[in-house]
């Protein structure tokens, strides 16, 4: 009997001293303790959790300046650019699946003088979403700026052979990258179908460009030209 009333003596004791640390890790939980947050929530809402308040923590508070850069309303600020490279970046390493944090990464990596990383950014970008004509673009462009005309030639090829309206509902349906450019636009669609009619226009245009250059064996344009990356 004495063994037999240690035993229930040292369950319930252990019964007690393990409600007391569910009830502590709970109370610390609440109090947004980390270590406490991983043991309540489990491992992947932690992680989940953390990851949401690094991208908020980098979130640029507008995205007017790159728009009016892009628009070449603005000139180029290294500092606010490095700015949205570290957001975009950060967006890309825990979203890996989104295209357009890949093309908005290429976007800060060739303006920040670092063309074959956005190279590799944009053809990322492409592979996750080889229908949507603008990474093909920007592509084709930062090779024709590095005088890859034979490169330039095949992105700008596969561009011109897609739909501008799935264009504009992959535009639309990416809230969290390409929306903050719509914001304040009475209307958008519009803004966003001449983007685009202009971008297609351009790249026929280039596209000729380059067949010319690389039959004629021209050096890499100058930095005069007027040929631009676009962030659609």
């Amino acid at each position: 009997m004495r063994k037999l009333g240690k035993v229930v003596f040292t369950v319930c004791l252990f019964l007690f001293f393990s409600q007391l640390i569910v009830q502590d890790y709970r109370r610390m939980s609440q109090a947004s303790h980390p270590f406490a947050s991983y043991f309540v929530m489990g491992p992947n809402q932690v992680f989940a959790k953390a990851r949401t308040m690094t991208l908020n923590g980098l979130l640029p508070k507008s995205f007017n300046y790159l728009l009016a850069f892009a628009e070449k309303k603005e000139d180029f600020d290294a500092a606010r650019f490095q700015e949205y490279f570290e957001y975009y970046r950060k967006v890309a390493e825990y979203m890996p699946q989104r295209a357009d944090a890949y093309a908005m990464l290429g976007y800060c990596y060739y303006h920040m003088n670092r063309p074959v990383e956005a190279i590799v950014a944009f053809q990322k970008a492409a592979d996750l979403n080889p229908q949507f004509s603008g990474f093909h673009y920007n592509l084709g462009v930062i090779y024709y700026k590095l005088g890859g005309y034979g490169q330039a030639i095949e992105s700008l090829k596969k561009m011109t052979g897609l739909n501008p309206v799935a264009d504009v509902a992959y535009i639309q349906s990416s809230r969290e990258i390409y929306g903050p450019f719509l914001t304040g636009r009475a209307n958008s669609r519009d803004y966003l179908v001449e983007e685009i009619r202009e971008r297609y226009q351009e790249g026929r245009v280039l596209l000729v460009q380059c067949h010319l250059r690389l039959q004629q064996g021209r050096p890499k344009p100058g930095a005069d030209d007027k040929v631009s990356l676009r962030i659609f």
